[in-house]
């Protein structure tokens, strides 16, 4: 008997992170954060913590798919 395997959709969260989001994929991801920018990144540093928290404590708490530093000095929030 022929079993289907079903690819799960990198537009889900979870599936967005385990592709991009992991220090063993930076290279996919930095290829991801150049053609979005247009621009050549030479260095890319995966947060392991993707919170966004306020400044206020009755702020609520973000979480965002990825957080990065490129090229040592600008931060990046991605979403998907």
């Amino acid at each position: 008997m022929e079993t289907k395997s079903k690819m799960l959709s990198p537009k889900l969260d979870v599936v967005f992170h385990m592709i991009f989001g992991e220090q063993e994929h930076e290279r996919i991801t930095k290829k991801l954060i150049e053609d979005v920018i247009g621009e050549k990144v030479e260095t890319i540093e995966l947060e392991q913590t993707p919170y966004l928290m306020g400044e206020q404590v009755e702020d609520k708490v973000g979480i965002v798919d990825i957080r990065a530093k490129i090229n040592k000095k600008e931060p990046v929030d991605i979403e998907m």
